[in-house]
């Protein structure tokens, strides 16, 4: 009887149609309700039936067409009662049993030959073609030369009740009843079990009015929708109590509505996915998990597992910590559960990249790679790939807090640019609880998640694609993480502190600790990296005195060597004591501290990324020694006195030493890299000054500090615009040419790195570039300047070849996501409590949302910052040429309306005049010109007018640009070497061609140069539309109007790198120093120092124990909490 009823639960599934296996293979869908040891099934909208006696038989409790529903062969299928000998199997038509039980023919006429048991899959032959078969619900499995092709659609969702799909997708259920009413079980008197009492409650809900004679809103309805706007609008609980109060008092006495928040939530709960809760040791020692689920004392510190309390109170014991973890695979199986989402799930497999252009991660060649390696995982392109983040952030205002808590997010990358790493793809899958940073015991909470990522890649889930209508082996895997370079350290093993931090250099690393400065410096470690006869390595007064690089480059260890070298040392992910031993060896033969957890995924070291450098914080460190030191900032600059002690013993610039004279005072030599007061206050004025166009970037002029002469409070992206926009033009008057040019050339290589679009082709370039710009810079700058943030840029180009571009594996989404989640905390007392808890009301509100009305705003159809109306969609989908062609061929009406303003191409544009006392400057246009060579062929203007032409006979209208347009020849000029444009505001292009079209214009703004505000020559800088995406565009109109991003970085579109030389103008030893001008240095700070001037020839001994403790340098790269700041990008959200 048991074997039975297993045969009959292995029929209670969605639909299969795999004709590799009789296990999926395509069946009815079944629902089973059991009760008072009964079992019912509601039979693909034909019934409800009951298990009768004779096994594998059920009888129609109802009064039905059928007689009864049996297992034939393997599959299900229904007698009728008239005529006794037909049967129907399901959805394609009424057929006849024959004796054999192996054929069956059509009783009515159909485009069928006879179904046969083909294989253990029931098939049918076409008429016309004889050669065609199809098998139920898939393409057809055999097809001759002209076989026709069974093409299936989108699920075709019901449309008289959005909400009914709601809870069916939700559910699982996919479309099963649409046309049926099967809102309450109709079982004689016998009750639903809990789990299908819920789908009934909820499908009951979807039908029931708010009130009698309500038609618009049902009791589903009405909750979802405020659920919806408490979570857009992150409304308080008391907020929304007193608003539901307001609403029913507003409403008929028999109304419905939910009475407060308490009761919308629970009422919702079965349409969330839930979380569970892990006890932790107050130590991080130990996850209670598993087989550790049933004790009470940790294993490795003795700590209790429970809060003291009173023996004589009741109630429960509480735990000291709790991880909250959610679990993946169910997240993952319902984006197929969604016919909004599952087709979008193997854009990846059907996007084509066209002259090795990338703009996706599924062009990089780690995912090729995995590809060619895991080829069973590869062949199914709904197999998903991951990415993990994990950083920490304080939850509250309060700067000075110091409580930090840490979740873990994963992300999907199979979807399209529009979609991936935007928030409703973002997982939060645990809530590490603070109020101190895990550091090594990360891999403790990591637990529950890796234990299901490799069942995830080994058996994977079965999964019902709404899409294709039909179930597969879900499988996932991870690719690589995302973290800030402290996070890389806990994540990998690798400690990112000390001589050998760098994780790609590893114990090779020739970086050593600085004597007088007492940090690590990377100080002439990258000549190894140029070519062998390259005339740098033979340079023995420029880098390192007495120092001739004649090493080969370093090649990148592969994943299964790292496995290799770090398995000898102790596995660290099991807690206890063994976190705070270091491993022998450590900081002078390596730097592992552990073994990370990942190494369990058993794909894990044919990954080529493993953890990702994070560009958003290397940029943003860089920036900061760069503009720092060159502000000659106190207390921040890299050219202070100890790094010139340094010089003295590491470099052979003599014309930087400290100079002491015939009295004993001690001077100090200006550095041409160093501004002087009058020129720092003339670019912190000009930094006052700048206005950018609406959405390009925050106001950095809130950073200045004019009488205080300094910079403080510059986010992340603010450095990400000024180094790669500004930085050439703010300090080109001040600078000499050759410093000028190698900073110029740093800022020119993250703007190619950061692209959207990269050419696989152009990262050899880029990282030769980027190795001879670092080098420049070492001959300029004090070693102190180039601690692991410089290093690091020289890896850059291999991570962006391999993983994509980095817009895919950078911070700035998820920045913003914890900021978003920060806001999220009601309760401070219980902060990861109020994360997850408001999470969950996310995750029901994304979901419900695609089943909102279009007058309803949610996630997914909020107008983005400048939208035109959706007129780029409207255009390639409009099929009205003719009455366009009549209304053109009646001409123009003779009175035209102007504006101040017109939104067009994701741009908001204003007229010179109205946007003229604004903080934004909106009026700059630039349209591409027809050809390009040597020479800019852009036109660049200053928008005067806006007008709108309508045409008679037609609805047409018509938005043209009137423009004062510069000289496109005297007027311009372009620096060879990096693009840098300048016009010439005062020049003007003859001619009366003032109008362009409006849908020609893209945004320009323009600066003059610091310190000559009357110059005649401004700086161009082009920006980026918000929302666009430089992807096919078949691809985008297909979704156009599903586009919503939340990424507000500015990047070019596709990246144009040119060869970086080498100079000679560095070579001369004077352009380092300003012989005129020398700082006195004060008594007290040469008695702080202790400076010992008898020893100041002796050579540099390095620190070469490397046991220093990992904390030391922390300070190295600076975390600059983005998720605690304002809409720094001057976006929405």
């Amino acid at each position: 009887m048991q074997t039975d009823r297993d045969q009959m639960n292995k029929t209670n599934r969605i639909p299969n149609s795999s004709p590799s296996s009789e296990q999926n293979r395509t069946r009815p869908i079944i629902i089973t309700i059991e009760h008072a040891g009964l079992r019912y099934l509601i039979v693909n909208g034909l019934g409800v039936s009951r298990f009768s006696s004779i096994v594998q038989q059920y009888e129609w409790l109802n009064g039905s067409q059928y007689k009864s529903i049996e297992l034939v062969k393997s599959d299900w299928v229904a007698t009728r009662k008239s005529p006794p000998s037909a049967i129907d199997y399901w959805g394609f038509g009424a057929i006849k049993l024959n004796e054999n039980f192996q054929q069956y023919e059509w009783l009515i006429g159909s485009q069928y030959n006879p179904i046969e048991l083909a294989k253990s899959n029931w098939v049918a032959i076409r008429k016309p073609p004889p050669c065609a078969i199809d098998s139920w619900g898939l393409e057809p499995i055999l097809a001759g030369p002209s076989s026709i092709i069974m093409s299936h659609a989108v699920n075709d969702v019901c449309l008289e009740n959005p909400y009914r799909n709601l809870v069916m997708d939700a559910m699982g259920v996919g479309d099963a009843f649409c046309n049926d009413n099967v809102s309450s079980p109709v079982v004689a008197g016998e009750i639903p079990n809990p789990e299908a009492t819920k789908f009934f409650n909820l499908l009951k809900a979807a039908e029931e009015p708010l009130w009698d004679g309500c038609t618009k809103q049902s009791k589903l309805s009405a909750c979802v929708q405020l659920l919806n706007m408490k979570s857009n609008l992150n409304l308080t609980q008391n907020a929304f109590n007193n608003f539901i109060d307001f609403t029913k008092s507003c409403m008929p006495n028999d109304e419905n509505l939910v009475s407060n928040f308490y009761d919308a939530k629970k009422f919702m709960r079965p349409l969330g996915l839930g979380y569970e809760k892990y006890d932790v040791c107050p130590n991080y020692c130990m996850l209670y998990y598993g087989e550790d689920a049933m004790k009470i004392n940790c294993d490795f510190c003795g700590s209790s597992r429970y809060k003291p309390r009173n023996p004589t109170s009741k109630g429960s014991n509480k735990a000291e910590k709790q991880l909250r973890y959610f679990p993946l695979t169910p997240r993952l199986q319902r984006l197929f559960m969604s016919p909004y989402h599952a087709k979008d799930m193997t854009w990846h497999h059907f996007h084509n990249s066209d002259n090795g252009v990338m703009v996706h991660p599924s062009d990089g060649e780690a995912w090729k790679e995995f590809n060619r390696v895991h080829l069973s995982f590869a062949s199914d392109p709904r197999n998903i790939r991951l990415g993990l983040c994990t950083d920490g952030f304080c939850p509250f205002d309060m700067s000075s807090n110091t409580y930090s808590c840490w979740p873990v997010i994963v992300t999907v990358y199979n979807l399209p640019p529009w979609k991936c790493m935007t928030r409703p793809f973002m997982f939060l899958t645990m809530m590490i609880p603070g109020p101190k940073n895990p550091g090594k015991k990360l891999d403790v909470f990591l637990r529950p998640l890796i234990d299901e990522l490799k069942n995830l890649w080994s058996v994977g889930v079965e999964t019902y694609d709404v899409y294709r209508k039909e179930n597969f082996q879900l499988r996932a895997a991870l690719m690589w993480t995302i973290s800030d370079f402290p996070a890389y350290g806990m994540l990998s093993g690798w400690s990112t502190h000390g001589n050998l931090s760098c994780p790609y250099c590893m114990e090779h690393s020739k970086a050593f600790r600085l004597k007088n400065g007492g940090k690590t410096t990377f100080f002439d470690c990258h000549r190894r990296f140029l070519p062998m006869n390259h005339p740098y390595r033979f340079q023995s007064d420029k880098f390192l005195k007495g120092v001739i690089e004649m090493l080969p480059p370093l090649p990148r260890p592969s994943g299964l060597e790292m496995l290799n070298e770090v398995s000898m040392y102790t596995e660290g992910h099991n807690g206890g004591s063994s976190y705070n031993d270091k491993i022998p060896g450590f900081g002078v033969k390596h730097n592992w501290v552990k073994k990370s957890i990942f190494w369990e995924l058993p794909y894990w070291h044919t990954n080529l990324i493993r953890h990702n450098l994070d560009v958003m914080h290397v940029e943003k460190n860089v920036f900061d020694n760069i503009f720092y030191t060159v502000m000659d900032c106190p207390n921040r600059s890299k050219d202070n006195l100890k790094a010139r002690l340094d010089i003295q013993l590491y470099c052979q610039k003599p014309n930087l030493h400290l100079q002491q004279d015939m009295s004993g005072r001690v001077y100090k030599p200006k550095g041409t890299y160093c501004l002087h007061k009058k020129q720092q206050q003339e670019v912190l004025s000009w930094m006052k000054e700048l206005s950018f166009p609406d959405g390009y970037a925050s106001s950095i002029s809130r950073c200045v500090k004019e009488a205080q002469c300094k910079v403080s409070g510059m986010k992340s992206h603010d450095c990400h615009v000024f180094i790669q926009r500004l930085l050439p033009t703010a300090f080109r008057p001040y600078l000499p040419r050759p410093l000028w040019e190698a900073l110029t050339e740093l800022s020119v290589f993250f703007r190619d790195i950061c692209s959207t679009n990269l050419n696989a082709q152009h990262m050899e370039l880029m990282q030769m570039n980027i190795i001879e710009i670092i080098c420049k810079l070492e001959r300029i700058f004090p070693p102190s300047f180039f601690d692991s943030m410089e290093h690091l840029t020289i890896h850059l180009p291999y991570e962006a070849k391999v993983g994509g571009p980095v817009q895919y594996r950078w911070m700035y989404p998820f920045e913003r996501y914890m900021f978003y989640l920060k806001k999220k905390v009601t309760n401070k007392a219980k902060v990861e409590g109020s994360i997850c808890e408001a999470y969950l009301i996310d995750e029901i509100t994304n979901f419900a949302s695609h089943y909102f009305g279009d007058d309803v705003q949610t996630i997914w159809n909020r107008v983005p910052r400048n939208d035109d109306g959706g007129l780029r969609s409207v255009e390639y989908q409009s099929n009205g040429i003719e009455n366009q062609l009549f209304g053109l061929a009646m001409g123009p009406s003779t009175s035209v309306k102007c504006y101040n303003g017109y939104y067009v191409n994701g741009f908001k544009f204003h007229t010179q005049r109205y946007g003229r006392f604004k903080k934004t400057m909106n009026s700059g246009v630039c349209v591409k010109g027809s050809c390009y060579d040597d020479d800019e062929r852009d036109y660049y203007g200053m928008l005067k007018e806006v007008v709108r032409l309508k045409y008679l006979g037609s609805k047409c209208k018509l938005f043209m640009f009137k423009c004062n347009w510069y000289d496109t020849k005297r007027g311009i000029r372009v620096h060879p070497s990096n693009g840098l444009v300048e016009i010439k505001h005062t020049s003007r292009l003859h001619g009366n061609e003032d109008f362009v079209l409006a849908q020609q214009c893209q945004q320009v703004y323009y600066t003059y140069p610091p310190g000559n505000k009357s110059s005649e020559w401004w700086t161009v800088i082009k920006t980026t539309a918000r929302s666009r995406y430089n992807v096919d565009m078949g691809e985008f109109i297909e979704d156009a109007n599903n586009v919503r991003s939340f990424d507000v970085d500015q990047s070019d579109e596709i990246s144009q790198p040119s060869l970086v030389l080498p100079t000679q103008t560095l070579d001369d030893p004077n352009i380092l120093v300003e012989s005129s001008h020398y700082e006195e240095i004060g008594q007290h700070e040469l008695i702080q120092l202790d400076i010992n001037w008898g020893n100041k020839d002796d050579e540099a001994e390095e620190d070469g124990d490397g046991e220093e403790e990992e904390e030391e340098e922390e300070e190295e790269e600076e975390d600059d909490d983005d998720d605690d700041e304002d809409d720094c990008y001057g976006g929405d959200g």
